[in-house]
């Protein structure tokens, strides 16, 4: 293919219902970890990246569809799309979901020969960067420290880079500068060159003032899953690492209180919550899940923009109710006290959202709520791709354990932190209280309290 190809670009989409087991990228195809240090993977990965590579240079893009429910080595076969733009895409079945994704793989619009720039003050220095980039260097631009070229390895509405950097000099500006110049050429064969330019002032005392928590936090996940997927980390291993880079920031930010317990900066309450939601999360929790979909939603989530990389960190949980005629949506904290047997609720956790009815709403009288709530999850999703699994179950149901293992364990907290997490608590009777308490089984999963507490330990 690659000398009969008359011009530049073009979009491969591949079919698989099970692992590559057969020619030069052939891998293992029984049990479910693949060794990436013995012979047979290391030669997979190195066959793979090449034809990515080479795919990248003729700007083809390859989509990899893994039909069913096998084991298709996804860390293996990412080796392939990564550095052309494409993705692999996981679908359990042939249903509206596949076809959806199906229908925007083939309408899907990339641009091709991308090249990403950022220019810095010379106080600052980039250390790397996360996203669909990979080194280059111009060859009629001498090298310099405030610059730094990257080829867009994906030209996509929907993908973003994260930006690592460090100041290695004295600041002597009010101002730093930050400039990004994006130049690809669009879908119609047109030149595009796009600059933004970014003056953020030096801060002269409490530098906490310019702390975003949800950047930050989403910066922080989006290094520590590279690092992850990258040396291989074990699941405590990766924990570990949070909750160390967790705890030096905070210990750094921190006031004594009366009582004796560390008070944190208000610009830095939300982010141990955050950082909690991360651990305990599908990309590094212990939610039971194949390999397979670990990688799969790690590499979605280092390529995401801002508003996907918090809701895959941070899903938000809504209740519907009735009101005549109308449905109406209101947002709910993510703790299990809110699984009500007299609520009706919508999770979006990005690749999958979940719609769950209490016992006291299973009835017919109510499918026109859960109708709506269908309409809702479908609308608000219609642009994303992949396109979300929604699955739809009743209190009781095995199903359920998709929602409540995403749900923060409060029930497990006192009457008084409980109303903290779960301020909706006042708005029912004593006796309701009792009783939405003592349907939660024993677990060994920590609530956010009981999480923060042993943080400082």
């Amino acid at each position: 293919a690659e000398g009969k190809l008359p011009q530049k670009g073009g979009h491969v989409i591949a079919f698989l219902n099970g692992p590559p087991n057969f020619g030069p990228g052939a891998v293992n195809d029984t049990g479910f970890d693949e060794d990436k240090s013995n012979p047979i993977s290391s030669s997979s990965i190195a066959y793979y990246k090449d034809l990515s590579v080479l795919s990248h240079t003729y700007n083809v893009s390859i989509e990899l569809y893994c039909c069913g429910l096998n084991n298709f080595k996804v860390s293996i076969l990412h080796n392939l799309v990564l550095s052309n733009g494409g993705m692999v895409i996981l679908h359990p079945d042939f249903g509206s979901e596949f076809r959806a994704d199906l229908k925007k793989s083939v309408n899907r619009t990339l641009g091709q020969d991308g090249i990403f720039r950022v220019t810095l003050s010379p106080f600052l220095s980039i250390t790397h960067i996360i996203g669909p980039a990979i080194p280059y260097q111009p060859p009629d631009i001498p090298k310099i420290n405030v610059t730094q070229f990257c080829k867009m390895t994906s030209v996509c509405v929907d993908n973003s880079f994260s930006i690592f950097y460090e100041i290695s000099n004295e600041i002597s500006d009010n101002f730093v500068y930050f400039q990004f110049v994006t130049s690809y050429v669009d879908f119609r064969n047109i030149p595009i060159t796009r600059v933004m330019t970014h003056q953020i002032p030096v801060s002269t005392h409490n530098f906490l003032n310019s702390v975003h928590p949800e950047v930050l936090s989403v910066l922080m996940a989006k290094e520590i899953v590279l690092e992850a997927r990258k040396f291989e980390l074990s699941r405590e291993e990766v924990l570990q690492k949070i909750d160390t880079q967790l705890r030096n920031i905070l210990t750094n930010c921190v006031s004594p209180t009366p009582s004796g317990e560390p008070k944190v900066a208000e610009q830095l309450s939300l982010l141990p919550r955050k950082i909690f939601l991360l651990r305990r999360g599908p990309m590094i929790g212990p939610i039971l899940q194949h390999p397979d979909d670990i990688d799969y939603l790690r590499c979605l989530f280092l390529y995401s923009k801002m508003s996907d990389s918090q809701r895959i960190i941070e899903p938000p949980l809504l209740v519907a109710r009735e009101s005549g005629e109308v449905v109406t949506f209101a947002s709910l904290p993510l703790e299990d006290l809110a699984l009500q047997s007299q609520h009706i609720l919508v999770l979006d956790h990005h690749t999958d959202i979940f719609i769950w009815s209490g016992s006291e709403v299973c009835g017919e009288n109510f499918d026109g709520i859960r109708q709506k709530c269908l309409e809702y999850a479908t609308l608000s999703t219609t642009n994303r791709f992949p396109s979300p699994h929604i699955r739809i179950f009743k209190e009781g149901d095995s199903n359920s354990r998709w929602l409540l293992c995403r749900l923060i364990p409060s029930h497990k907290d006192s009457p008084t932190e409980q109303l903290q997490s779960f301020p909706q608590l006042q708005q029912l009777s004593e006796p309701a209280i009792k009783q939405l308490r003592t349907k939660f089984h024993r677990t060994d999963d920590v609530s956010f309290y009981q999480y923060y507490r042993n943080l400082w330990k």
